[in-house]
């Protein structure tokens, strides 16, 4: 390849081969080496240029060399530098662990490693990190976590972190937001600092992958675990097939409810946007994100199950004293039950919203709505 060989290879696109400072694709070098061992080059259709076992990235590791991520947008022209900080990052994970970690860990042990700098929920180490992106901002080494005004969007596998807005000037806010942004898109892990119990003296630490962001109500969805995640579950769109019921979450009914409540909140908060859907309530913390077809009736996770309502109405909404029409997406209330006026509700219908629930879920919820209630369009039978 120095050489100037003709070949029939393009120029790397997801990764790249780093060797004496040069950056070569991956899959290049494998088909021209191939000359050695098979006496031919082999033909870029002819083999995969991946991950799995037997493909190019995955044989060329096996033999000691390094392969990239090759990162566009952020990075300068050094992908090589964000590899070393994410084997920095782990390497610290590991550290932790050695003293004791990653649960009831003394603050001063996190300032010592360089994980936590302390004063600040969002911790970018600029000195280290801002000559890696093109903006000089650096990326996000850490969060902070206090439960004091969102506890319940802590859980065990991810966080829905909430955008921070303090009464330092607007773009310092805005830059540490960016370096967590800038965290998700080169896959770097960083550091999610939680309190056991309020007041508490020592912290509990997660690492945390940034899986997804939603700009409208300014969160991140952090996951956590040892490897970045695999798929990207906020990005469903009309063509992912829907799935209504689940219904092996029955095998522990103790902690059906909560299960995977996070990840569902940021989905149907990213879908519908922070306001309530019936009364334009838009105080994020008194916000919820309710099943159409519930939980406790095997409804699934996926957002089109889900509408943003306000605790209010999400009570109201459960209780059945209102209902969305399928073919008309009209609010209906209880014929002999309190009115839209009463329940304070101001649209007429949610026809509003930039996406519909699916279909299959709000019909469900109007059978069973009007199975409680036959005579609620004049007949004995439920509306189909």
């Amino acid at each position: 390849l120095d050489a100037g060989i003709d070949h029939p290879f393009g120029k790397p696109t997801g990764y790249e081969l780093v060797y004496d400072d040069k950056r070569y694709a991956p899959k290049a070098v494998v088909g021209l080496a191939c000359r050695y061992s098979i006496e031919r080059m082999l033909q870029p259709e002819e083999f995969s240029g991946g991950e799995a076992p037997g493909q190019a990235n995955f044989v060329l590791r096996e033999l000691g060399f390094t392969v990239v991520r090759k990162i566009e947008g952020d990075a300068v022209d050094d992908n090589l530098a964000v590899e070393e900080e994410r084997k920095h990052r782990i390497g610290l994970w590991e550290k932790l662990k050695e003293k004791g970690g990653p649960s009831g860990v003394a603050p001063s042990v996190l300032r010592e490693l360089g994980i936590y700098g302390g004063a600040q929920g969002i911790w970018v180490d600029k000195a280290r990190t801002g000559q890696i992106t093109k903006d000089g901002e650096g990326i996000t080494v850490a969060v902070l976590h206090t439960g004091s005004s969102y506890a319940d969007d802590l859980a065990e596998d991810c966080v829905i972190y909430h955008y921070h807005q303090t009464r330092r000037p607007a773009s310092r806010d805005l830059a540490e937001v960016n370096a967590t942004k800038a965290a998700g898109r080169l896959q770097l892990p960083f550091f999610v600092i939680a309190y056991p119990t309020p007041n508490s003296n020592v912290r509990d630490v997660k690492l945390g992958w940034v899986e997804s962001w939603d700009d409208q109500s300014r969160t991140f969805l952090i996951n956590f675990g040892n490897e970045p995640p695999t798929t990207q579950t906020a990005d469903i769109t009309e063509e992912t097939p829907f799935v209504l019921a689940t219904p092996e979450q029955r095998m522990k009914r103790e902690v059906k409810v909560r299960a995977g409540q996070q990840r569902f909140k940021f989905q149907v908060f990213k879908r519908y946007g922070p306001k309530c859907v019936v009364c334009g309530l838009s105080v994020v913390g008194l916000l919820d994100a309710a099943h159409i077809r519930p939980k406790l009736a095997d409804g699934s996770d996926d957002p089109r199950n889900g509408l943003v309502l306000c605790a209010n109405h999400h009570r109201a909404f459960d209780a059945g004293l209102f209902g969305i029409n399928p073919s008309t997406l009209e609010i209906q209330c209880l014929p002999d039950g309190p009115d839209r006026a009463a329940l304070g509700i101001t649209v007429d219908s949610v026809g509003h919203l930039p996406k519909s629930p699916h279909t299959d879920a709000l019909a469900w919820m109007w059978a069973e709505w009007a199975r409680h209630c036959p005579d609620l369009l004049g007949t004995g039978n439920p509306p189909a």
